[in-house]
């Protein structure tokens, strides 16, 4: 037993003698020695940031690529931003008491300075909404510059759960001496803006929302624009001098807008990838038809569906671009009333209609354009009811247009109108479609018209016309299978 204590005495000996890994090493080598010391201090560091910032509903630690909280010192007195515990910020009203007051100077301060915080942490600004007077009156947001919004997001408190134009989605309107001729929202970068109401002044000068150029050439993809509306601009939605793909544009009301709603793929830009034009609805009440619902110039690919646009000149306008190598165009249930010409497009574009109502007062579709001869479209439409007091299908010029399963309905006027009048050359197929046509129209039975600066030829059902040039075809129209009534 004494033998055996000893030797426990003589093994603890050796081992308080026996040196440290890290002390042996640490006079051999200094940068050991720093490394040691570097990485004690960042566990330290770790610690206590997990302590600080762990979350308060998953108990796990939050990282933040800079420090949660920012006190930034304005000209209207200091602003504290938090994150801690959220990647949403919350501009409450009870923590920012002058918010919301009909200030635009700090109103427009608060929010840029938000955003610039926010974008730098990945974190979303979040607007309440807006306060109300003594009467139960909405004291709008009030503006006197734009607001950017770059590689953020920007959504109102209750954006998503009532319709685009509900009263209760955040309201902001201008509040400088004068409407200058800009837009209110900037994006660039990247971001979202959802959930707010833009209310203009009714003049010829400023733009909803404007997507702007990053100047460093990065990130221009993944932009959505939604749950919102724009009321009494000039233009809607814009994108300019930028490159940018994989926008999606999702229940967006626009109302009175003077020039256009949404004008994407021009002013030198261009959309890449596939992007989404969904539940837009443009809506003018002036009796002159002025305007254009949505415009689109140099698109790779774009799907529309469940649109309507109502009391413009031009429901949608495809425009021909000399840069643009071909684009790819999608258009489902789209509803187009009371306009003067329902779509039109030009150039070296594809377009596919399916399943839409186009009323119009002059052409319905307007295919081709008689100054652009090069490039040419290709159309296919299907299941479509037109109603036009001139034409319900214009083709200028084209490559091929196919109209299947659609119905064509000419009021019962006694004046002699055809539904397809066709201009140039063309590979057309009109096949099991209904005609509605007057009376007149109906003895006749004249469904297609070439009407050549030569000649003019009528085409009934069943028949078909060649076009030849040095024995080459250059052109076929077949007209088959349709049914004809005066109902």
């Amino acid at each position: 037993m004494k033998n055996r204590f000893l030797l426990f005495l003589c093994l603890l000996t050796c081992l308080a003698c026996f040196p440290k890994r890290e002390n042996a090493n640490r006079g051999s080598n200094p940068l050991y020695d720093l490394e040691m010391n570097l990485l004690s201090k960042s566990k330290k560091k770790f610690v206590r940031n997990e302590k600080k910032y762990e979350s308060a509903n998953s108990g796990k630690p939050k990282v933040f690529a800079y420090e949660p909280t920012k006190i930034i010192h304005g000209s209207l007195g200091k602003m504290e931003f938090s994150l801690e515990n959220s990647t949403d910020l919350v501009l409450s009203h009870e923590k920012f008491p002058e918010f919301g007051k009909g200030n635009a100077i700090y109103d427009t301060q608060l929010l840029n300075s938000a955003l610039e915080f926010t974008a730098a942490r990945g974190a979303t600004v979040v607007v309440p909404p807006n306060r109300r007077d003594a009467a139960g009156k909405i004291i709008s947001y009030k503006l006197n510059a734009t607001l950017k919004v770059k590689n953020t997001s920007f959504i109102g408190q209750v954006h998503g759960n009532f319709r685009a134009d509900d009263p209760r989605i955040p309201r902001f309107e201008w509040g400088g001496v004068d409407e200058p001729n800009i837009a209110w929202i900037e994006l660039s970068h990247g971001g979202t803006v959802s959930g707010i109401n833009l209310e203009g002044q009714n003049s010829q000068k400023p733009t909803g929302i404007v997507i702007h150029p990053n100047p460093s050439g990065g990130n221009n993809n993944g932009y959505e624009i939604k749950d919102l509306s724009i009321r009494f601009f000039n233009e809607g939605i814009v994108s300019e001098n930028v490159e940018f793909g994989r926008i999606n544009i999702e229940n967006v009301y626009l109302l009175h807008m003077k020039h256009i709603g949404i004008s994407l793929g021009l002013r030198k830009s261009k959309i890449v990838d596939y992007s989404t034009l969904s539940k837009v609805y443009v809506r003018n009440f002036s009796p002159d038809f002025h305007g254009t619902g949505i415009r689109l110039g140099r698109i790779d690919g774009i799907n529309i569906s469940d649109c309507n646009v109502f009391g413009v000149g031009v429901g949608i306008d495809l425009v021909e671009d000399e840069l643009a190598g071909g684009s790819s165009t999608s258009i489902s249930n789209f509803m187009a009333d009371h306009v003067l010409t329902g779509i039109i497009i030009r150039g070296n574009n594809h377009l596919n209609i399916s399943n839409g109502e186009i009323w119009a007062h002059d052409i319905g579709l307007q295919i081709g354009d008689e100054h652009i001869t090069q490039k040419k479209p290709s159309v296919l439409v299907s299941s479509t009811r037109f109603k036009a007091n001139n034409v319900s299908v214009l083709v200028k010029q084209a490559q091929s247009v196919s109209i299947t399963g659609s119905k064509f309905r000419l009021d019962n006027s006694s004046a002699p109108k055809i539904p397809i009048v066709i201009k140039a050359p063309v590979f057309g197929v009109f096949t099991g479609n209904i005609f509605a046509l007057s009376e007149l129209a109906f003895k006749r039975k004249h469904l297609v018209e070439y009407a050549s600066s030569v000649n003019k030829i009528f085409i009934e059902d069943g028949e078909s016309i060649f076009f030849e040039s040095d024995r080459d075809l250059i052109g076929r129209i077949i007209v088959a299978k349709n049914i004809l009534s005066t109902k």
